[in-house]
């Protein structure tokens, strides 16, 4: 049986962006290993494919009968924080306090200068971050306003097994440039504005309550989490950029 490892160490050391030169004469070893580029890594159900800070992708390495993993990829993928104490040569991992999303995901939003901060302890919640590719085709494909710069649908995760649908729509966060907004403001159907900075404007609109069955625990849960949202503003926050 093959044993898997989160990579420690020099691995981590790189990955969070350490100096390994002060002690790499006395602490490290040289070793012959192999990158494993075949081997694909599935984290509840889904591929994730890792990748370093700089969106470089990384492979799995092979040795002795061991798989080592980058440890900041997978606790990424894990909804777990990582950081290196170069001081004591130390790899930390923690539980996120915020739902997290991957990498390509959080990097569509700083592309556009916002990220959401939900709780932890919100649950049922699924932020479905298009890709610029994406976006484009539901904007050829549909009558989404093909001015909006980027979309993030917010969607309640269906409990009961017996409704044949794995979610549905509370809203829909589009981003507009500033200038584009001026005159979408004043159209049918323009949503909401949440926040503001001097490139884009971020807006929400709601969708219409779904069909459930009134009094069962989904009803209730959607309701629950939709009037919750708009009370936070959808946890949106506007990054540096």
């Amino acid at each position: 049986m093959k044993k898997w490892i989160l990579a420690g160490g020099l691995s981590a050391a790189l990955l969070v962006g350490a100096s390994v030169g002060a002690y790499a004469a006395s602490n490290l070893d040289v070793i012959q290993a192999y990158l494993n580029k075949s081997l694909q890594v599935e984290v509840n159900g889904i591929v994730s494919v890792m990748k370093d800070e700089q969106g470089n992708v990384l492979q799995p390495i092979t040795y002795e009968g061991n798989t080592y993993l980058p440890a900041r990829s997978i606790a990424n993928s894990l909804d777990m924080e990582v950081s290196w104490d170069g001081a004591n040569n130390r790899v930390t991992l923690t539980d996120s306090p915020y739902i997290t999303v991957s990498e390509d995901e959080a990097e569509v939003l700083n592309q556009y200068g916002y990220t959401f901060q939900v709780p932890a302890w919100v649950h049922n919640l699924r932020l479905d971050i298009l890709s610029d590719e994406n976006l484009k085709t539901i904007q050829e494909d549909s009558s989404l306003d093909k001015r909006v710069q980027s979309v993030v649908f917010v969607q309640y995760m269906i409990q009961d097994e017996n409704v044949h649908r794995l979610h549905d729509e509370i809203a829909r966060i589009e981003v507009y440039k500033a200038a584009d907004w001026e005159k979408k403001k004043t159209e049918p159907g323009a949503g909401a504005v949440l926040k503001q900075s001097g490139q884009y404007v971020y807006t929400v609109v709601k969708a219409e309550k779904p069909d459930l069955e009134a009094g069962t625990r989904d009803a209730k849960g959607y309701e629950d989490l939709s009037a919750w949202l708009s009370l936070q503003n959808y946890y949106l926050n506007l990054t540096e950029k």
